[in-house]
């Protein structure tokens, strides 16, 4: 899958966010034990690609791809309505803070990538809600993950072709970069860190020991 140069290149350029990010989403989805816990991590996955959708159909070669659909939102609202969510309380959501100018196409890439890398993680995660879930909200509210797992290879590879037209530009790769840092960033924000969240789990068992 990673037969793009420029995705190499920002793999390796971003190796250091990696970690800790990859980690939390397994923790987050892939150790749910509640309802509400899934619940809330799902609502956390559409304020996070939220503002992103503006953004989607901004250049006309990501739409014409297929990457400016909005494969994110519409199966993340349908599992959410599926647990009791209400579609007056999704369009309520608080987005993460996302400020860029529909211009600006190289940091708008580099969050992109970010974003498309999350979906890379989707099957392993899918497998491990098939565990934890009961199978009728499996069933029925997981739309979101099967669609990542189902698109996620054909999607980074298109996105791959993209950005490697894209960096025939003189420091145009730098400036992807530089959104997907921005990018990393945010999401530790907007997720919690590993580090954060594990001090958290233990702060939790302990009081109810």
């Amino acid at each position: 899958m990673l037969s793009s140069w420029t995705l190499r290149e920002l793999q390796r350029r971003t190796k250091s966010h990696h970690a800790d990010v990859d980690l939390v989403q397994l923790q987050l989805l892939g150790r749910v034990d509640t309802l509400e816990s899934y619940r809330r991590h799902l609502t956390r996955l559409y304020g996070f690609h939220r503002p992103l959708q503006s953004f989607f159909a901004a250049d006309p070669e990501l739409g014409s791809c297929g990457l400016a659909s909005p494969t994110r939102l519409v199966p993340l609202r349908d599992d959410l309505i599926s647990l009791g969510a209400a579609a007056v309380e999704l369009a309520s959501l608080r987005g993460c803070p996302l400020a860029l100018a529909t211009t600006d196409t190289p940091r708008l890439l580099g969050w992109f990538f970010v974003a498309e890398r999350m979906g890379l993680l989707s099957t392993l995660i899918l497998r491990k809600l098939k565990r934890r879930l009961a199978a009728d909200v499996y069933d029925s509210a997981t739309a979101y993950m099967s669609a990542c797992s189902s698109q996620a290879a054909t999607r980074w590879l298109q996105l791959g072709a993209i950005l490697d037209r894209r960096t025939t530009m003189p420091g145009m790769i730098d400036r992807i970069e530089g959104g997907a840092h921005e990018a990393f960033k945010t999401q530790r924000q907007w997720f919690g860190s590993f580090r954060t969240l594990g001090h958290a789990t233990r702060a939790s068992a302990a009081a109810g020991g």
